[in-house]
């Protein structure tokens, strides 16, 4: 048992004086200076609790490690042989295997001894192994061994169990599609700490726990339970399938408090990975969001929703061009917020433009512009500022690039990935996220792919029609290769260049589903929206809408996005909502420059605390006249590095020299106003010069801000999550999303 570094709570409620309001409470984050058991004492403590029979728990040999291996035994009449699968002289089998959880690692033994791990390489028929080697792949495992030989009784499959790690004084752990500030938690290992519960105090949090290694259909729970001083207060029994999302918890404590409580976090059941999320004690009575019982009127701070469209182009809403009924919703909220006519993204895909987001860093300064870049640990994000300034922090995503892999989750003290990629469901547990109001301000950031490729239809999101398409070209490139004689393609990309043209004749087809998919969006966004009015939640709320990147459709002979930065990929809609939450959100529209990089001095302002130090941009509360905004391009296919300056309805396509910027020459010059398509370049024009010269300084001091970010590796989850999502295909190493 650690005693917390934190013992005084602070007066909950108390009157300041006679006349004034109640003083605001403190908050107790009881991830805030907590350290989990060590391996060794995690070990001991569950085999002596736990019958340990075909499995075990070994501590971590590992530098550094803050987990241990749970290993199982696997039977010997549970592998099948499979023959032909590896040539040369190795007998290979397999076994089934459960997906493997995120980001675990896996190890298979045989007594002291090891099996050496290879990546799979498939050649359709299964994989190449060699001699005493073992690979993960399609759902099973596989084993290579001599000729003659067959698996063993006694070999034992390991799964590392991660306890987390300690971010800046707080601890960060995972559990599934989870992570955030909490608790590790094992079967039968208590996590325990000291503390002062105040009178008339909550302990509020969130469960999530994930079965190690087994089928999909078995039947497995754990149940949580939390003991004050020895005695049971709570007791909650949740399902382990991968698919059973976790669940908020409003705890009341003792009403009178108590001093130096020891307060246990504990887990029996099936084994698991599982924690206790965002943990905090706080106010049993919090009133309701904008009427505080100690924080009234002007001073309340406001809950913050960011919502991000993935991949929704600007006209895909009346106010930017597009058909007024194709998204009723979203287009009335647009008339009557205060919208930006002339928003665009730093990227044309999303890694870097919503790294941009967060940070408020353009792209070449954040460094996330390359599949394998996260964001760096050590810039400020939105979700850490404001958690600074007192905010509850919260995030939905679809994963993909926004996940933790990318740093995304960094700030957040719970972070979901809506590995599933439901709209509807993901929106009802956001909901579930604010209505789990703790006293606290709310920031919840909420990600959503739906009207990303593959493109579905209706809210039950209907995939048939977008893979008959795709059907329909696959069938087509095979027959193209028949024709071509049995010498067949002679190159990839001569391949994929005839699979692009041929996906470009079914263009009509794949825009029709587009705007499918955002009538879909709109529909959902709808429910949530009534929602947040029905839990009385939206008069205290403020949203901004926005999107990371369009979409292209053969504007300029090109489909999807990623490559040059066309209006059609970088222009974005972006609305602030919420009129009864600041005077500066009266509904209106703006026509000056606005980017996402302004996005978090913007939300700062709103939620009234200053701006981190480092952030570029400005607030779109103080834009004014002649602003510019830019993009950037990636270095990933060949198109080398370029940028884009769009100012007073002049755009400039340039390729920037670093080492000499006099040798920085302007690919295109467009004027937007009377070329919104950007058809006719005009070069020649006087203003191309002079635009560039203007913005030469700045320009330079954005690229030369560039730090060096540190490349990850990809899990095969990971690689496999981007694939569905039509990225990092065969013999790609990495592509834009």
């Amino acid at each position: 048992m650690r005693p917390a570094p934190w013992t005084v709570f602070g007066a909950s409620l108390v009157l300041a004086a006679s006349c004034a309001e109640p003083a605001a409470p403190r908050w107790l984050r009881l991830a805030e200076g907590f350290t989990p058991r060590s391996p060794a004492e995690l070990v001991e403590a569950w085999s002596a609790g736990t019958d340990a029979g075909a499995v075990t728990l070994r501590p971590a040999k590992e530098p550094d490690a803050t987990g241990s291996w749970f290993e199982r035994e696997l039977e010997a009449s549970g592998w099948s042989p499979v023959a032909d699968a590896t040539p040369g002289d190795v007998a290979c089998f397999v076994t089934d295997l459960a997906k493997e959880a995120r980001g675990t690692l896996v190890r298979l033994r045989s007594g002291a001894s090891s099996y050496r791990r290879i990546a799979p390489k498939s050649d359709g028929a299964g994989v190449a192994l060699e001699e005493d080697t073992y690979c993960v792949f399609d759902g099973r495992l596989w084993l290579g061994l001599p000729m003659g030989e067959t698996p063993a009784d006694g070999l034992r499959l390991g799964t590392f169990l991660d306890r987390g790690r300690e971010v800046d004084g707080t601890w960060r752990v995972e559990a599934g599609d989870y992570v955030g500030e909490g608790l590790p938690l094992a079967i039968g290992v208590p996590e325990e700490l000291v503390c002062d519960v105040p009178p008339d105090s909550a302990l509020r949090f969130f469960t999530a726990g994930r079965r190690f290694d087994a089928e999909d259909g078995r039947a497995s729970v754990a149940t949580f339970r939390v003991q004050l001083d020895g005695v049971e207060l709570f007791a909650h029994e949740q399902p382990t399938h991968p698919l059973v999302r976790g669940v908020w918890h409003t705890l009341d404590l003792p009403a009178k408090g108590r001093h130096g409580a020891r307060l246990s976090f504990s887990l029996t059941g099936d084994p698991c990975e599982a924690a206790v999320l965002a943990p905090v004690i706080g106010p049993r009575a919090v009133g309701a969001p904008g009427a505080r019982p100690w924080s009234r009127g002007a001073a309340a701070r406001p809950n913050v929703v960011l919502f991000l469209a993935d991949t929704l182009r600007a006209d895909g809403l009346a106010t930017w061009g597009g058909e007024a009924g194709n998204a009723p919703t979203l287009n009335a909220l647009a008339e009557n917020s205060l919208a930006f006519r002339n928003a665009y993204s730093p990227a044309a895909w999303t890694l870097p433009a919503q790294a941009t987001m967060l940070t408020g860093l353009w792209p070449p300064t954040h460094g996330a512009e390359r599949v394998r870049t996260p964001i760096h640990p050590d810039l400020v994000t939105l979700a850490e500022h404001l958690a600074h300034y007192g905010y509850r922090t919260g995030a939905i995503t679809d994963s993909g690039f926004v996940s933790r892999e990318f740093g995304f989750d960094q700030g957040f003290a719970w972070f979901e990935e809506n590995t599933q990629r439901d709209l509807q469901a993901g929106l009802e547990r956001a909901r579930a996220f604010l209505a789990n109001d703790d006293g606290r301000p709310s920031l919840l950031f909420f990600q959503t792919y739906r009207v990303h490729a593959p493109y579905r239809e209706g809210t039950d999101e209907d995939g048939t029609r977008w893979i008959e398409l795709v059907t329909e070209v696959e069938q087509r490139v095979r027959a193209q290769a028949a024709r071509l004689g049995p010498a067949g393609w002679p190159s990839k990309q001569a391949r994929d260049a005839f699979r692009e043209e041929v996906m470009g004749e079914l263009v009509d087809v794949q825009l029709e589903l587009y705007r499918a998919a955002v009538r879909a969006l709109d529909a959902s966004f709808a429910a949530f929206w009534q929602g947040l009015e029905d839990d009385g939640l939206r008069r205290n709320t403020a949203l901004c809408f926005t999107s990371d990147h369009g979409e292209a459709f053969l504007e300029h002979g090109e489909l999807r996005h990623g490559g040059k930065l066309w209006e059609e990929k970088i222009r974005v809609p972006l609305f602030l909502h919420g009129p009864d939450v600041d005077p500066r959100l009266a509904p209106g529209l703006v026509e000056h420059g606005a980017s996402l990089v302004d996005i978090p001095r913007t939300l700062a302002a709103l939620c009234r605390v200053p701006p981190a130090s480092g952030w570029r941009g400005k607030s779109l509360f103080d834009l004014t006249a002649g602003e510019a905004v830019f993009a950037f391009g990636a270095e990933l296919q060949d198109l080398g590095k370029h940028m884009v300056v769009v100012h007073d309805g002049h755009k400039l396509f340039t390729s920037p020299a670093l080492e000499d910027w006099d040798a920085t020459r302007v690919e295109a010059a467009y004027a937007l106003e009377t070329d919104p398509g950007e058809q006719y370049t005009v070069n020649e024009a006087p203003w191309v010069n002079e635009l560039l010269a203007e913005f030469r300084h700045e320009l330079e001091r954005i690229l030369s801000e560039a730090i060096d970010p540190a490349a990850i590796q990809l899990g095969r989850d990971k690689r496999s999550h981007l694939k569905a999502l039509g990225y990092l295909g065969e013999g790609v190493e990495g592509d834009t999303e």
